[in-house]
């Protein structure tokens, strides 16, 4: 095995040492290791939250900052920096409740667990199919 193979092996083996970490703690790990970046200086790396606690920031969150309460969480992924998390909010109340007025709010956080931002991606009537 050459030396770039090995360097590789053993950012996989950090990387999921740092998941089992997350996980294990409760979803934060305040522990850090050292990587080498391309330019070939060391930076800390910090193990990101887990699913679990972004998905409750972001809905905390997304509350306090827009005074309206999600309704259900519609998804919740990693992508490559930061977590990404739809939440569907009731924008409008109306008799009946069928007539609701519906938006899905994408909101986004660091690997920390911080709200960077927040974008409402559709708004809908509940009960009507997306178009």
């Amino acid at each position: 095995m050459n030396d770039q193979n090995t360097d590789e092996a053993q950012q996989d083996a950090d990387e999921s040492v740092d998941t089992e970490n997350t996980e294990h703690s409760g979803g934060h790990d305040a522990d850090t290791h050292e990587e080498g970046p391309d330019d070939g200086r060391k930076r800390k790396k910090v193990a990101r939250v887990s699913a679990a606690d972004a998905v409750k920031t972001a809905v905390s969150q997304f509350g306090e900052l827009t005074n309206r309460t999600p309704e259900s969480v519609i998804g919740v992924r990693w992508d490559e920096d930061h977590w990404s998390v739809r939440i569907e909010v009731v924008e409008s109340r109306r008799i009946p409740d069928t007539a609701d007025l519906l938006a899905e709010y994408e909101v986004e956080l660091d690997r920390l667990g911080h709200i960077t931002s927040y974008d409402r991606k559709d708004r809908y009537v509940r009960g009507r199919p997306g178009e």
